[in-house]
C-alpha cells in the first residue's frame, strides 16, 4: 500500500466559501525495541525478542545439509506466546497495534532493576542499571505498505510509559530513525502457517534510555506513538517485566586443588563482577557470593601421612585418609581424566568436598531439596580425550550435578515423561575453570536451565545447537560429518530468554527471604 492522501471540505465563519485541505496519513510502519548485539551487549540487563531467524529460513544448519532452515524446532505459535502472553495471559496493549496484513505484532521484553537514583526502594540497585539502559529502534515498513521507502513527512514518535519508567529522549522525529537506502528483507519459511514477507527495514540504531524510576509488579510497558497533522496511531510496544520482587541466588565458591601447598585454583577473570552485573541479573535475581572454601587433596594426604608415621593420627582422620587413597587410586594427581569417567569424576569430587568440609555445607547435604545454596567448585583436573582417527582433542570444561529423585517425585514419573532434575553443585575443571561463559553456564544449569538444544520434557522450547547468542547454547554447531561449525556468535554467548527468567526465578535453590 502506498502513500495516500484524503481531501475534506471546511467551511470558514464567513460562510463564502470552502477551503479544501489536504492531510496526508500515516504510513504503516512498526516500530521495535532492539539492544545491540555481539560486543555491543554484555548481559547488563534482560533483553529478549522474537528473531527473524527463529521464524524464517535464514541459516545453513549443518545437520541438515547446510539446507536454508530456521532455528526453531517446536511450534512457532508455542514460541510466539512467550513474548504474546505473561503467566498465561495476553498482553492487551498489543491490540492497539494494526496491521495491513493482521499479522499480529510482537512485542520485545526489557528486564531492569529499579534505579536508586529514582526511588529508595530496598530492590534499587546502585550497581546494576543505575544509568538506565541504551536501547535503539528499528522500523520495520509493513509489507503491505513497502512500494515506497518511507521519507521526512513530519511524522513524529511519543513514548507512553506505565508508571515506574522513563525514556529519554521523550519523542523523537521519524526522519532520524530511516534511511535513505534501507535495507530489503525478503523472508521466507517453511514452518506452518508462516507467511513469506517482504519490506524495508531501517536501522540508524539512535539510542534511547529507559530506566526504571519505581518497582512494578505487574509487566510494565512503554507505547510508541506516531503523530502527524493532529492524526496519532500506535506503531510500537516494548514490555517490561515486573521488578517488584528480587530474590537471591547464594553461591559457595570451593577451590579443590591437587598442588601441594596451593590453596587457590584458576578461576575466571572478575567473576564475582560478572555474576551480580552481567548474568543472572538478566532474571531480576541477584547472585552474589556467600563465601569461598579450599580444599586440598595432596595436604590433606601429606597431613595425615605424616600423623601415621607419627602415630597421632585419630580413627576420624585414618578414615578420611582411606577416602582420599580411594579417590587418588581412582583419579592419579596429574593424570587426564578420560570424558568418560568426567561425570564420576564430578560426583565424586563432590562427595569428597561435603565429607571434608561439612560446616560449610547444609544439614542433609549440598543436595538437600531445601538448600538455598550453589556450590561452584573449580578443579584443577583435566577432563579431555584425542580422538586417534583425527587428532582432534574434545574437552570437558564443566558439568552441573543432578538430583535423585524423592519417593513422590519418582511416582509422578509413571504417568508422565519426567525433566531432568539439576542439583546445587558444580564442578569447573581445568580449561573450563578461567572461563566466564563455562562458569554461568554450569551455574545455569544448577538453577535449572536446560541447553537450548533440548528436547521435551526437559525443555519446553527447542532450537539447532550453536546458532544462537543464548547461555546455554554451545560455541559449536555438530554436522552430519561428524565435524562442527563455529556458533556464529561465538565468544558473546551472554544472553538468556525471556521464558528462561521465569524458570531461574523458580529454582528451588533461589530465596525470597
Amino acid at each position: 500500500m502506498t502513500n495516500r492522501s484524503t481531501t475534506t471540505g471546511t467551511t470558514t465563519n464567513s460562510g463564502d466559501r470552502t477551503v479544501r485541505q489536504k492531510i496526508t496519513s500515516l504510513r504503516h510502519f512498526y516500530v521495535h525495541f532492539r539492544r545491540p548485539e555481539k560486543a555491543g551487549y554484555s548481559g547488563s540487563f534482560g533483553f529478549d525478542w522474537l528473531r527473524d531467524e527463529y521464524v524464517y529460513d535464514l541459516f545453513e544448519i549443518g545437520v541438515l545439509d547446510r539446507s536454508k532452515k530456521y532455528l526453531y524446532k517446536g511450534n512457532i505459535q508455542n514460541l510466539i506466546k512467550e513474548y504474546t502472553h505473561f503467566k498465561g495471559q495476553k498482553i492487551s496493549h498489543i491490540n492497539d497495534i494494526k496491521t495491513l496484513n493482521a499479522e499480529p505484532y510482537i512485542p520485545a521484553w526489557l528486564a531492569i532493576f529499579p534505579s536508586s537514583k529514582h526511588t529508595k526502594h530496598p530492590n534499587a540497585s546502585s550497581v546494576v542499571n543505575a544509568n538506565g539502559v541504551q536501547l535503539y529502534l528499528q522500523i520495520d515498513q509493513d509489507d503491505k505498505d513497502s512500494a515506497k521507502i518511507l521519507t521526512d513527512d513530519g511524522t513524529e514518535l511519543t513514548f507512553e510509559c506505565s508508571a515506574g519508567l522513563k525514556v529519554s529522549p521523550e519523542k523523537i522525529n521519524l526522519a532520524k530513525l530511516i534511511e535513505k537506502s534501507p535495507t530489503k528483507k525478503n523472508l521466507s519459511s517453511s514452518h506452518q502457517g508462516v507467511s513469506s514477507k517482504s519490506f524495508y527495514r531501517h536501522l540508524t540504531k539512535t539510542a534511547i534510555t529507559i530506566t526504571a524510576t519505581d518497582v512494578y509488579s505487574e509487566p510494565a510497558y512503554i507505547k510508541v506513538v506516531a503523530n502527524k497533522n493532529n492524526l496519532k496511531k500506535t506503531v510500537g510496544l516494548l514490555m517490561v517485566y515486573p521488578n517488584a520482587i528480587i530474590p537471591k541466588a547464594d553461591i559457595r565458591i570451593v577451590h579443590f586443588s591437587t598442588r601441594a601447598g596451593v590453596r587457590e585454583v584458576p578461576t575466571p577473570p572478575a567473576y564475582q563482577d560478572y555474576l551480580k552485573k552481567r548474568s543472572f541479573n538478566q532474571a531480576l535475581v541477584r547472585a552474589e557470593i556467600k563465601g569461598i572454601s579450599f580444599f586440598n587433596l595432596v595436604d590433606y594426604l601429606n597431613e595425615y601421612n605424616a600423623k601415621v608415621v607419627k602415630g597421632t593420627i585419630t580413627s576420624e582422620e585414618r578414615r578420611k585418609l582411606g577416602k582420599i587413597k580411594v579417590f587418588i587410586t581412582k583419579y592419579p594427581i596429574g593424570q587426564t581424566v578420560p570424558r568418560s569417567k568426567g561425570g564420576e569424576l564430578k560426583k565424586d569430587i563432590i562427595a569428597l568436598y561435603e565429607e571434608f568440609s561439612q560446616k560449610y555445607v547444609p544439614k542433609g547435604g549440598i543436595e538437600n531439596p531445601n538448600s538455598k545454596i550453589t556450590f561452584v567448585i573449580f578443579t584443577d583436573y583435566l577432563v579431555q580425550n584425542t580422538d586417534p582417527a583425527t587428532s582432534i582433542t574434545y574437552t570437558t570444561l564443566g558439568s552441573a550435578a543432578t538430583r535423585e529423585r524423592g519417593m513422590f517425585e519418582s511416582l509422578a514419573c509413571l504417568v508422565a515423561d519426567c525433566p531432568i532434575i539439576w542439583g546445587n553443585a558444580v564442578v569447573l575443571f581445568n580449561q573450563g575453570n578461567t572461563d566466564l561463559s563455562t562458569f554461568a553456564h554450569e551455574i545455569g544449569h544448577s538453577l535449572s536451565l536446560p541447553h537450548t538444544f533440548e528436547t521435551p520434557p526437559n525443555s519446553n522450547h527447542t532450537f539447532y545447537q550453536g546458532y544462537t547468542d543464548n547461555l546455554m547454547d554451545y560455541s559449536y554447531a555438530p554436522t552430519a560429518t561428524n565435524n562442527t561449525i563455529t556458533n556464529p556468535n561465538k565468544g558473546y554467548l551472554w544472553s538468556l530468554f525471556k521464558w528462561q527468567w521465569g524458570i531461574l526465578r523458580k529454582d528451588g535453590s533461589i530465596s525470597y527471604d
